[in-house]
């Protein structure tokens, strides 16, 4: 195929997804980008198969739907007058939310990639998306970077891209925990899930109602596993759900709400972590560090002082 007509099938394919969501495409031509793409040969339709692995890379699984674009078996799909059959553009704005206004012609832009080190990093009033352990290193995510740390050493803390370890998350996640005893970790993106051994994806992303919830739950705000007890609670919005690891089932009577049953934790929990026995909640510019035996805050810190600044 001439390159000409390369670009124009991939060009299409991105603008098949970014005329439901607020997405932007950049395309760049060196370095690492949030989708990375490389070619097979087969007697396909380009566009067709891109639109539909673009939709893997957003954050989609299959659908069961055999009129979805993320229907599994392939279908010869028309590149000039598509549209994205409504199972599809469910799926990625429950991800994203909805574009506010139509497209027409979206342009693809050609800029530099964002430098990771970007100065705001210390924007001491921005908090974090999600915060784990993740073997012996701490992980905060924000954005579309992570820092990685070991818990009691501030030396050599870096920010990198989060599409640079975990790929198929690209960016953005919403909240993450680990079970050490299982060895596995959980990413959690719009009302999907990511299990991961380390750096390590284990399989396509599953649905979040695997763990129980109610289906009118689009998104979780926060997750921590409590070792002890071995139970993960699951912040959404001011509520909590509480999910039994050892069973494997969400426990009854949730959700609670959360400054109820958290003495001293105020506003929406962004990200929350259990280190040496006390959780840590971050909230906004905040971190509170709170006892599980005393049940209430021992002390607030500025969740900026976790990444050294």
């Amino acid at each position: 195929m001439p390159s000409a007509e390369v670009d124009k099938a991939v060009e299409m394919a991105l603008q098949a997804w970014s005329s439901a969501v607020p997405l932007s495409f950049v395309r760049v031509n060196a370095g690492e980008a949030d989708i990375m793409i490389s070619f097979e040969t087969g007697g396909f339709n380009l566009f067709t198969v891109a639109a539909h692995e673009f939709g893997h890379a957003l954050g989609l699984a299959h659908s069961t739907d055999p009129s979805a674009l993320m229907y599994p078996t392939y279908k010869y799909q028309h590149p000039y007058g598509f549209h994205l059959p409504k199972d599809d553009v469910k799926g990625i704005q429950a991800l994203y939310g909805p574009r506010k206004t139509f497209l027409g012609k979206p342009t693809m832009p050609h800029a530099p990639p964002q430098s990771p080190s970007n100065p705001d990093l210390c924007d001491s009033s921005s908090s974090f998306d999600a915060v784990t352990m993740l073997g012996k290193e701490l992980l905060l995510f924000r954005d579309r970077i992570f820092w990685r740390r070991q818990v009691h050493v501030m030396a050599g803390i870096r920010p990198s891209t989060i599409t640079s370890s975990f790929p198929q998350l690209m960016s953005n996640v919403d909240a993450a925990y680990e079970v050490a005893d299982r060895g596995t970790a959980y990413f959690f993106k719009g009302p999907h899930y990511w299990i991961t051994r380390g750096f390590q994806m284990q399989g396509p992303p599953r649905t979040i109602y695997d763990f129980g919830f109610p289906r009118y739950v689009q998104r979780i705000d926060a997750a921590v596993y409590l070792k002890d007890v071995q139970k993960t609670l699951f912040f959404v919005g001011d509520e909590y759900y509480s999910y039994d690891e050892r069973k494997r089932k969400m426990e009854k009577d949730y959700p609670k709400n959360t400054e109820e049953e958290f003495s001293g934790v105020n506003g929406q929990i962004d990200a929350a972590v259990e280190l040496n026995g006390y959780i840590y909640f971050f909230s906004g510019p905040k971190a509170y560090k709170y006892d599980t035996e005393k049940e209430d805050v021992v002390s607030v810190l500025k969740s900026s002082s976790w990444i050294g600044c």
